[in-house]
């Protein structure tokens, strides 16, 4: 999970840098793997204006520009031909180290001296979304109102920081960003700013659709499903802060209705798809693929379903597979001017088995796979709503959702005395009482004993040690004192029966022989001859058709150690084995094999 510390601060109050917040919450047992200065490379490159074009007295293809940085203006030679004059552009100045890791030095060229260079979209590791059509093959060209002598790593919005979260399966809740803000709240002792709709118990005012219907057909699989109708759909990009938020988070900006989606995802932690509701024929199905269906994904790939594969299906074809990707024929275009936006909960098992079968991997499977809270589908509607009106992107204008099962709330008792036992320190109630404070965890306190209500967005605590665990971290590991281990000390002995298979052993040794070791398997006709055919147990999946039972006797697989020695010439057999042999009792087995230790 990659956090943005400018999205994080717009969150929580915030006065520690990335690098003190990343060894906050490592100290609080969420990981951070490592802390990306979006700004690197970016430091000494500034917005220029080409103020004037010449070419090089002596060489044809190259010109000399004089650029105004905005304090000064500098000269520099280039070999681009996309160039105007008045064209803003970014400059790299003389000293700087770029994204590609190139160094820019005061350099003469043909006798010119140039004091910097003009930076392309593959110099800097930018996109195609930046910069004008004329930048394709040649220098970057920045839009007319680009302010001249402004930083522009500044300019890109990349003056920000990211976490990289290094994630145990135990907190999926910390796959939001409200929760991550939480979190940091909880530990930094600050207050959070969430928006409403991170209550996850928060309802959505919107009319039931008269002419969407949503059927479950399997409720162990998909628990709830809850679809957004939205009309006047206007599909354009979305808004820079928008798209500088999803890229510091890894996501790729498409448009506003994908991008609000994968936003609302990101801060929410509950993954949304948007349909063409045009394109939907009927009902809504949530069902499994039939024997021999097929569906053609986004990435334009035709995948085989097996019948266990989880589907979203109309009345005719399957529009998406449920929890990874949605289906092409159901695809958001340009042209699209009626959406149903899906949030739903379905079976972690179900999803990650999909994704592996399928190798498809995404921020939405990532999430299904390691388990939702159900309580949160329709509250990450109601944030979806809220962007749609505020970039102006369509009207929504109906929900639908339809439950099958929610798990009902959990409450976990917690002991002061016994906490304090456990964790070896000494606590006292009101620093617990603080820490349930800090987690912002509703409870009910008689003498040293709460009574804790968990929030459903946190699962990994179901039992009174979990509680515990929160304690031991927002009160600090450090203050949790180094102690030897205490208790009696008894001499270690071998049993009766150990020191007579020691001695029995060494006897036989001292004797000449040589101890074996053969498989617990042989062949059934072998240990019927030697041993017990009644008693003997086949096997279901044999290694090979020799070895099919397990053994009543310890000789046939002496005699074949005897056996493949004599082919070899070896005439000095003298071998014996200490080993268990295995007795049924009845055919097949309902309980284990009663085993005997034997010599042979």
């Amino acid at each position: 999970m990659k956090v943005s510390m400018e999205w994080l601060r717009e969150l929580v109050d915030l006065d520690q840098s990335a690098e003190q917040l990343a060894e906050t919450l490592t100290r609080g047992g969420i990981e951070v793997e490592g802390v990306e200065n979006l700004n690197k490379g970016f430091e000494k490159v500034v917005i220029g204006e080409i103020v004037s074009l010449a070419k090089h007295p002596d060489a044809d293809r190259l010109l000399v520009c004089d650029i105004n940085v905005g304090q000064e203006s500098v000269v520099i030679v280039t070999g681009a031909q996309n160039l105007l004059v008045g064209d803003r552009i970014p400059v790299a100045m003389v000293g700087a180290t770029l994204p590609n890791e190139l160094s820019i030095r005061k350099s003469k060229l043909r006798g010119v001296v140039s004091l910097g260079m003009l930076c392309s979209r593959e110099e800097l590791l930018l996109d195609e979304t930046v910069g004008l059509d004329r930048s394709a093959g040649g220098i970057l060209i920045l839009p007319p109102e680009a302010p001249i002598g402004e930083n522009f790593g500044h300019y890109l919005g990349r003056e920000d920081s990211v976490l990289d979260l290094e994630l145990y399966p135990n907190r999926p809740d910390c796959l939001a960003m409200v929760n991550v803000a939480r979190e940091v709240a909880s530990l930094t002792k600050k207050k959070p700013h969430l928006l409403k709709w991170a209550d996850q118990h928060q309802e959505l005012s919107l009319p039931t659709a008269s002419d969407l219907r949503i059927i479950i057909e399997d409720e162990d699989l998909c628990w709830r499903y809850a679809g957004l109708v939205v009309e006047d759909v206007q599909i354009e990009p979305s808004p820079e802060w928008m798209q500088r938020r999803l890229k510091a988070s890894g996501v790729r900006p498409i448009n506003n209705i994908v991008d609000i989606t994968n936003y609302c995802m990101m801060e929410m932690g509950q993954p949304l798809h948007a349909f063409d509701r045009d394109k939907i024929q009927g009902d809504v199905h949530v069902r499994c693929a039939y024997p021999g269906e097929k569906i053609v994904t986004l990435d334009g790939v035709e995948r085989n379903l097996q019948t266990d594969t989880l589907l979203i299906a109309d009345d005719h074809v399957a529009l998406g597979l449920a929890g990874v990707m949605g289906g092409l024929d159901s695809e958001v275009t340009k042209d699209t001017k009626r959406l149903m936006i899906e949030s739903a909960h379905f079976s972690q098992v179900s999803i990650r088995r999909t994704s592996r079968r399928l190798g498809l991997r995404s921020e939405a499977s990532n999430r299904f796979e390691k388990g939702l809270d159900a309580h949160g589908v329709v509250a990450t509607l109601g944030r979806v709503c809220d962007l749609l009106l505020e970039l102006g992107a369509g009207r929504p204008v109906a929900l639908v959702d339809e439950v099958k099962k929610l798990p009902s709330g959990r409450q976990v008792s917690l002991s002061a005395e016994h906490t304090s036992t456990v964790l070896g320190v000494e606590l006292k109630v009101d620093e617990i009482r603080q820490v349930l404070d800090n987690l912002n965890f509703e409870y009910q306190q008689q003498k040293g004993l709460f009574q804790v209500e968990i929030p459903s967005y946190r699962s990994d605590i179901e039992i009174e040690e979990d509680l515990m665990e929160e304690v031991a971290r927002l009160i600090g590991y450090d203050r949790i004192p180094t102690t030897l281990p205490q208790g009696d000390l008894t001499q270690g002995s071998r049993t009766p029966g150990q020191e007579f298979r020691r001695r029995l052993r060494r006897t036989l040794v001292q004797s000449g022989m040589d101890e074996v070791l053969t498989y617990t398997f042989t062949r059934a006709e072998s240990d019927a001859q030697w041993g017990s055919a009644q008693h003997s147990i086949p096997l279901l999946n044999p290694l090979r058709e020799e070895l099919s039972v397990m053994r009543t006797s310890l000789v046939p697989g002496l005699l074949d150690v005897a056996a493949r020695n004599v082919a070899r010439r070896n005439m000095e057999v003298s071998i014996f084995e200490i080993g268990n042999t295995y007795w049924g009792e009845e055919q097949p087995l309902r309980d284990l094999p009663r085993e005997e230790l034997r010599v042979a």
